[in-house]
């Protein structure tokens, strides 16, 4: 209950929601777009196995994550979550301009850029919250423990809020698609 009532956890919550929430929301539709886009492309025979390419954007992001954490530790959270949103901007913004090409390179990797970007930020923001919440109890005056127990709170309470992205970016997307007739009006969004 202490950490609801900190006023940073809200903040931290929407930055986890926009590089966490992403994340899994691009994770949900990749596949789908994909498909949509490269219907030729959307899977690949490799013996008796059919392997789709909408892994590639998971895995990507996967791999990004600790990156983003080892990245907040030398240089900030704050500049790394931000330095992430930056690039995911411009990843939305070099698919809004590539996708009337229909190049499956150019779609892929404005993707595999969305998707770097959020597994850094998932990191750096993650990285961030121990350190927020220990900053504000010792200008509080609070005993350590009371900022570590409001942390661990604010870590699962965030985590939780950050899946709200999940569910926001397919909705978004086919809102998009309902009004405009393509995925451009969403990409402007996010």
């Amino acid at each position: 209950a202490a950490a609801l009532r900190e006023p940073h956890l809200w903040v931290l919550a929407l930055l986890y929601i926009g590089t966490f929430g992403s994340f899994i929301g691009f994770a949900s539709v990749f596949p789908k777009l994909l498909t949509d886009l490269f219907p030729q492309l959307s899977t690949i025979q490799i013996g008796q196995a059919a392997v789709s390419l909408a892994f590639l954007g998971a895995l990507v992001g996967s791999l990004a994550r600790p990156y983003g954490g080892r990245l907040a530790d030398r240089f900030g959270g704050a500049r790394i979550t931000a330095t992430a949103f930056g690039v995911m901007a411009v990843g939305a913004g070099a698919l809004i301009v590539t996708l009337p090409l229909r190049s499956v390179v150019l779609f892929l990797t404005c993707f595999l850029v969305l998707f770097a970007a959020t597994g850094i930020g998932n990191g750096s923001t993650y990285r961030m919250i121990p350190h927020v919440f220990a900053a504000r109890g010792a200008v509080a005056g609070q005993p350590r423990e009371t900022s570590a127990r409001k942390a661990a709170a604010a870590l699962g309470l965030i985590s939780a809020l950050g899946a709200y992205g999940g569910f926001v970016i397919p909705q978004v997307l086919s809102a998009s698609r309902t009004t405009t007739g393509d995925d451009t009006a969403a990409f402007a969004g996010f």
